[in-house]
């Protein structure tokens, strides 16, 4: 008997609930507006083999029912307006997920972000939730973390400092973002109280590619850095 590997729902206006079969590998769902509820299949005698789980543009699902993600290695949720509630009490247990996305989800719990990430996380993107950036508070980013991806519309963040010393960190005010040192290539969007960074960029040993978006205070950059080991991209 042959058994469903990968679902993609796109566009589907009468969807209003799916329960995902255990057999599936691959879930994405783009822009079905009448999606209110996403399940899976019990799990309990097989672990589910999903590796890659997709919610884009699906505006008014409320809440992400915690899913079978013991393989879980992509998890990719953004635009979804309504989006209440996120099991994030379970993201310490996903030791195999590696690329993170959770943005533009403006009604996500408050409690999220808290400071717990997967061990293994090498990519995140994520911002414009609830819960302004300024009030994340320290994130214990991984040290597997080298690509990152921020998203600051309503952060209130007007700095970034680099989480490289734990003394630093007591001192850093609650408008400064800490971004963590193991970084390869980091993107800024939207932070638009943000006036300087070339001095974050000494503390940012490993970083190889910077892109600033729509950060129009930040215009120290010209002169602060060697182009042969830094590439620096800025779009207004």
């Amino acid at each position: 008997m042959l058994s469903l590997k990968e679902v993609t729902f796109s566009g589907c206006d009468a969807l209003e609930s799916y329960n995902c079969p255990n057999s599936v590998e691959s879930l994405e769902i783009r822009d079905c507006d009448s999606l209110t509820s996403l399940t899976f299949s019990s799990v309990q005698e097989h672990p589910s083999p999903l590796t890659e789980s997709i919610i884009n543009d699906c505006t008014n699902i409320k809440s992400d029912k915690p899913i079978p993600m013991s393989r879980l290695t992509s998890l990719r949720i953004r635009f979804c307006k309504n989006l209440k509630s996120f099991a994030h009490e379970y993201l310490q247990h996903l030791t195999s997920l590696e690329d993170m996305w959770i943005y533009e989800c403006p009604s996500m719990d408050y409690s999220f972000p808290c400071g717990v990430w997967p061990a293994n996380l090498t990519e995140l993107w994520i911002g414009h939730l609830n819960k302004p950036m300024s009030e994340w508070g320290q994130q214990n980013f991984p040290t597997s973390l080298v690509e990152l991806i921020l998203y600051g519309e309503n952060s209130g963040v007007v700095s970034f400092e680099v989480a490289n010393d734990v003394r630093n960190i007591t001192a850093t005010p609650s408008s400064s973002f800490l971004l963590p040192p193991s970084l390869v290539s980091l993107e800024l969007h939207d932070f638009v109280d943000v006036e300087s960074f070339s001095e974050v960029l000494q503390h940012l040993p490993c970083l190889k590619n910077l892109e600033i978006r729509s950060c129009p205070k930040i215009t120290d950059l010209s002169t602060t850095y060697d182009p042969s080991n830094l590439t620096i991209d800025i779009w207004e």
